[in-house]
């Protein structure tokens, strides 16, 4: 009887390492559609509403499934949330961002304007711009 009952557990062993491998680890953020959005960003489609949904259901989900959601999807949103005009939202989904994502956040405020008032004519949003001197240009020599 003892030997019968350690040739199955044998027996069972592989089957049970093969099924406990099986199973996917749960992923750490949740993107969905998140690469589509950014590429329709910067082809520049004016199509905003389509990449604000994009965003908006990537960001439902992820709570739906109980995961977190993709580092940069709030700042997209933000971005896209500017690009209609819309200021204070975009304000908002760039702090949610940099709330999430504490690393984001210097950038978040360059975005937002709070550090150096990066705002251009139109209100949408600037990306920092670079204030060393290039190469051969600008500087003192010593």
């Amino acid at each position: 009887m003892k030997s019968r009952f350690c040739r199955l557990a044998l027996a069972a062993a592989p089957a049970l390492l093969l099924a406990a491998c099986a199973s996917a680890p749960k992923p750490l953020f949740h993107w969905g559609e998140y690469p589509d959005a950014v590429y329709g960003y910067y082809q520049d489609s004016g199509d905003w509403d389509s990449q604000e949904k994009v965003l908006t259901k990537a960001i439902t989900e992820a709570r739906s499934k109980n995961l977190k959601v993709g580092p940069g999807i709030y700042a997209q949103l933000g971005l896209v949330m500017a690009k209609q005009g819309r200021d204070a939202e975009a304000q908002a989904a760039f702090r949610q961002e940099a709330m999430l994502y504490p690393e984001s956040a210097v950038f978040m405020q360059r975005l937002t304007g709070m550090k150096r008032g990066g705002k251009d004519t139109s209100g949408t949003p600037q990306a920092p711009k670079d204030d060393a001197p290039k190469a051969g240009q600008g500087g003192s020599a010593s």
